[in-house]
């Protein structure tokens, strides 16, 4: 599987995962495999137990004798090469993990801790020594760390209860040692979504999914695929861990929803496809969709000068994008672009500046996602304005899924010298899988010119974001009227 945003560039040619063999059971290496094939990544196992079935007998564990252990992991790394990916499930003696643990030091990895190690570690309920064991020696060189509720309940020993628990819960949790903690929520009923809750100490934002049906999930729960495990593939693609998280939400969900003997690969359905958001609410307001025709053509301009040299050549659909204004000579700027637009019957969207499109009443906003983030949704929502967001990779356009805007936007998709850019060349293949991923209109930008407009138009985006071809172009009113002509 080609994950075209990849940004962070250390793949690893496989996960290694240590944890138990022999019966198909959650949590299980032959679950690992599973997960790992269907996203197009191999497994290197280093077998902790095995469960051994005697005829006659009941099944027992059978523990992998230490140094058979160290052997696999010696080869598994000096396999993988610099900074692999290790996902840590049931292995069943602190001895065995501390001695994991020992060798991987040196190796720089990015482990990823699966809570279904407290059962394998202690016979019941997490004891004292255990649990000091984990925070000691184990959550330090941890990269994300995977609980649910009753896993994190053992280690705080106190339930939780609610969502403003279960967020207090992880950051208690981050503050033990992991670098990161995401804290599965399924268990707690009610509700149409369920959320689980991501933090570093820093960032912190729940991840949510529609709620399938109790017996759906607990038929399949570790059984099909493993979410630990998901995430880890995707950090061995390259993805950074908060795109690996909403990658394998989408990919959980689907697998779970599906509830096959094998599961179906990513990309997942847009009905499994996870939203963030700030706050744990499933009911999301969808913004008003574009009236008319989505036209292929969609200029970004930086002035009213610009706005009227395009509205006399027809066009319908502008963005104005002012970057050298401020104060009143702004204000000026797009009181007078709005008006306008409005007397023309033109669809003007107001780039970053969602106070004074609200104030002068323009047909819509378009923000990035640092301005998500300060921005009065809900106002902009009350106000009838449509939005248009943002979005590089699979973070953010979960957190644009978490507002429903009117459209999304996607790039770069070639080249672009308007700004450095911190993600490449996404390429036609992105425009594709994010049709697949959700229902929303798409607007591509980023190096788009007239001659590239049918390759990236074929590709599903209803938008062509278009802003040097015009802007830099000898004779940009001709140039506008091209690009009119073959809508």
């Amino acid at each position: 599987m080609r994950h075209p945003n990849v940004k962070d560039g250390r793949k690893s040619p496989f996960v290694i995962a240590a944890g138990e063999y022999g019966i198909d059971r959650p949590g299980s290496l032959e679950c690992d495999e599973r997960t790992l094939d269907a996203l197009g990544m191999e497994l290197r196992p280093v077998i902790t137990s095995s469960m051994v079935m005697i005829p006659g007998e009941p099944v027992h564990l059978a523990l992998t004798h230490p140094d058979d252990l160290l052997d696999d992991l010696d080869a598994a790394l000096d396999e993988a090469g610099a900074r692999p990916v290790v996902k840590v499930g049931p292995v069943h003696d602190e001895g065995h993990l501390a001695a994991l643990l020992h060798v991987l030091e040196g190796a720089e990895p990015r482990i990823i801790l699966d809570g279904d190690v407290y059962g394998s570690l202690s016979e019941t309920r997490l004891d004292a020594e255990t649990a000091a064991f984990i925070k000691k020696s184990v959550f330090p060189v941890t990269a994300l760390f995977t609980p649910d509720i009753d896993e994190a309940e053992q280690l705080l020993n106190r339930p939780i209860i609610g969502h403003d628990e279960m967020a207090r819960a992880a950051e208690e949790i981050v503050e033990m040692g992991p670098k990161a903690v995401l804290l599965k929520g399924g268990q707690l009923p009610g509700g149409t979504a369920t959320f689980d809750y991501f933090t570093d100490g820093t960032d912190r934002y729940w991840i949510a999914t529609n709620r399938l049906p109790p017996q759906r999930v607990s038929e399949h729960k570790g059984m099909i695929a493993n979410l630990a495990t998901a995430i880890a593939a995707g950090l061995a693609h390259g993805l950074e861990i908060r795109d690996a998280i909403v990658m394998a939400r989408g990919f959980m969900q689907g697998a779970y929803r599906a509830g096959s003997e094998e599961p179906p690969p990513f990309p997942c359905e847009p009905a499994d496809f996870p939203w963030v958001t700030r706050h744990p609410v499933a009911e999301r307001t969808p913004f008003p969709a574009i009236e008319g025709p989505w036209p292929d053509f969609y200029p970004i301009v930086d002035s009213f000068d610009w706005v009227k040299r395009l509205a006399a050549c027809g066009v319908k659909t502008l963005q104005l994008r002012v970057k050298n204004q401020e104060g009143a000579a702004l204000e000026d700027e797009i009181q007078k672009s709005v008006a306008f637009c409005r007397e023309k019957n033109i669809r003007l969207f107001i780039n970053d500046f969602w106070r004074l499109a609200m104030r002068h009443g323009a047909y819509g906003v378009h923000l990035g996602q640092e301005d998500i983030v300060t921005a009065d949704i809900a106002a902009i929502r009350a106000a009838g304005l449509r939005l248009g967001v943002s979005t590089h990779c699979y973070h953010e356009v979960a957190v644009a899924h978490g507002l429903r805007p009117s459209y999304i936007a996607l790039g770069p998709i070639y080249p672009t010298k308007i700004k450095a850019m911190a993600f490449p060349p996404q390429g036609v293949d992105a425009i594709k899988l994010w049709k697949r991923l959700f229902d929303y209109p798409l607007a591509a930008i980023g190096g788009i010119t007239l001659e590239r407009a049918g390759e990236v138009l074929g590709a599903g985006a209803e938008m062509a974001c278009v802003i040097t071809d015009i802007t830099q172009h000898p004779d940009p009113e001709a140039r506008a009227r091209a690009w009119l002509k073959r809508q």
